[in-house]
């Protein structure tokens, strides 16, 4: 058993004035301690990316056909997510360790090395239960349902994008 080493990454969101508006704290594995084979497969570590010809197909027909745009975006995105089939040990963080126990993870988090695959196989699993269809020819990113007179399509963004908003004009 590799149990790895675990952290707590803090943050302090503030206004604008300076003053501090929120403390934000998320637990975090060491990643970079795993080992291939015993607790990821690396062949499952790649997570997919839209295209951004696919973002522009979506944003041109629903300026065409006159469709609502919608954006989300999830907070805490991989903690969403199922571990997969191999099991992961982690430390306990400071502040809650007891000697010789360690964290059997059942869902991702923040650094594993298989963590984005994990919540793109979740989501993606949900959309399709919700009658979403892939579109693997075109992009595997883009999920699309289409009912007699309604149509909606997701598609998912990388998580490592940039956090600012831009707009279009």
């Amino acid at each position: 058993m590799n149990a790895l080493p675990s952290t707590w990454a803090f943050k302090c969101i503030r206004y604008p004035d300076g003053s501090v508006r929120k403390l934000k704290g998320r637990f975090c594995v060491r990643g970079d301690r795993q080992k291939d084979g015993v607790d990821f497969d690396s062949s499952e570590t790649y997570s997919p990316v839209v295209s951004w010809n696919t973002v522009r197909l979506l944003l041109i027909l629903s300026l065409v056909l006159g469709l609502e745009t919608k954006q989300v975006d999830y907070t805490a995105v991989f903690v969403h997510a199922p571990i997969g089939d191999k099991d992961v040990y982690c430390e306990m963080p400071r502040g809650f360790s007891e000697p010789g126990k360690v964290f059997r993870l059942k869902k991702s988090l923040y650094g594993l090395k298989q963590a984005p695959i994990n919540f793109f196989k979740h989501i993606k699993g949900k959309l399709e239960a919700a009658g979403f269809e892939s579109n693997e020819t075109v992009d595997q990113c883009l999920l699309s349902q289409i009912k007699s007179f309604a149509s909606s399509m997701w598609t998912t963004l990388s998580s490592s994008l940039p956090n600012k908003s831009t707009s279009m004009k």
